[in-house]
């Protein structure tokens, strides 16, 4: 399946550093992250929805409260990962 063709939870993990789990800090994770949002924006995803998600996928990666929060305020600043075609 491509990446195109994959509904926008499946694309969480590819807009962070395999390692490091951080958010859309590389090139190519911002542009993953772009497309998410933009995934979830066609599949008419709610605010809440999108960013629970992304949270609990964190917290599914085992990452420390200190690290969801620091991560969920760069997923909630849009700016950061939007791009206008």
């Amino acid at each position: 399946m491509k990446e195109k063709d994959m509904g926008w939870k499946n694309k969480i993990s590819g807009c962070f550093g395999a390692e490091d789990k951080e958010f859309a800090l590389h090139a190519s994770d911002t542009l993953r992250a772009a497309e998410m949002l933009k995934s979830a924006c066609e599949e008419n995803t709610g605010w809440a929805e999108y960013v629970a998600e992304i949270e609990s996928w964190l917290v599914s990666q085992g990452c420390n409260a200190h690290h969801v929060a620091k991560q969920m305020e760069r997923v909630k600043d849009i700016k950061n990962y939007l791009i206008y075609d």
